[in-house]
């Protein structure tokens, strides 16, 4: 996401990364009971913004992201069925604030989060249930961006999210509102222009 310019100014950017991620699902910011699934896997996504170079060397920025996942989990439970979640998408719209340090910048990130999640339970009696939900919340992270050429950088980063809670009907019984966490490390190509 940054490009360092010649002088001071801006510098829109574009990006793609993969990375790793894995969540966890809570009630009123307590645990779920060991039985729930805890997902995680790869995600895939893309993302643009602006920085702006000053003076004294601080680059701020701001930028969103939309990231393809398949963060899941399944449990089975010995005489009860088995349980699975996913996380199937996952992004986000952030400041941040570094530093130029020529070839490399490291920073500080934090904005809004958003992730989509799905929950099924298969009992080995009976039907199935499932529901799925849009959480929406906040998060924060940090990194480093390595410059490769005059206009492509290699960024490394790491993000925790915070997604807050979403309802979700499974079965008969009312509405259950979960919470939801995750921590994701990716790997970027950024293209300032």
């Amino acid at each position: 996401m940054w490009s360092r310019p010649a002088a001071t100014g801006t510098a829109p950017l574009s990006a793609c990364s993969v990375g790793y991620a894995w969540g966890a699902y809570n009630v009123d910011g307590d645990a779920v009971p060991d039985w729930f699934p805890e997902p995680a896997g790869w995600l895939l996504g893309v993302n643009g913004g602006v920085n702006f170079t000053l003076d004294n060397g601080i680059v701020l920025g701001v930028a969103g992201d939309i990231a393809w996942a398949d963060v899941t989990d399944t449990v089975t439970q010995l005489g009860l069925g088995s349980a699975t979640a996913t996380i199937d998408w996952m992004g986000s719209l952030s400041g941040r604030i570094g530093f130029d340090g020529g070839t490399f910048l490291p920073y500080l990130t934090a904005g809004l989060a958003v992730a989509h999640s799905s929950i099924e339970f298969t009992p080995l009696l009976g039907p199935g249930f499932a529901d799925d939900a849009t959480h929406v919340g906040w998060t924060v992270g940090a990194g480093v961006e390595f410059t490769a050429t005059e206009n492509l950088s290699v960024d490394l980063a790491y993000r925790y999210s915070d997604y807050g809670d979403a309802d979700y009907t499974l079965g008969a019984a009312p509405p259950s509102s979960l919470g939801l966490t995750a921590h994701q490390v990716t790997v970027g190509l950024n293209w300032g222009f």
